[in-house]
């Protein structure tokens, strides 16, 4: 068996394992393929959570301030 490794987006590792029939070429080809597909997917995801926490994150800090306001009578 072989093991081939690269990294996807910064933030993870793929790690292939494969028979020694198969040429290290044709698994770095594929595998490069993947990666920038996997890439694109994951930075958008990550994207996509900033978004979502930003929004949270603002619509909790009215929230919260209102509720305060109203308990503290302001």
């Amino acid at each position: 068996r072989n093991v081939y490794m690269c990294n996807v987006s910064n933030d993870y590792v793929m790690i292939l394992v494969f028979g020694k029939s198969v040429p290290i070429g044709f698994v770095r080809l594929l595998t490069h393929t993947a990666v920038g597909k996997l890439s694109q997917y994951l930075d958008s995801l990550k994207m996509q959570n900033r978004q979502a926490s930003r929004f949270i994150d603002n619509d909790f800090r009215s929230k919260l301030n209102r509720e305060l306001d109203q308990a503290f009578g302001f």
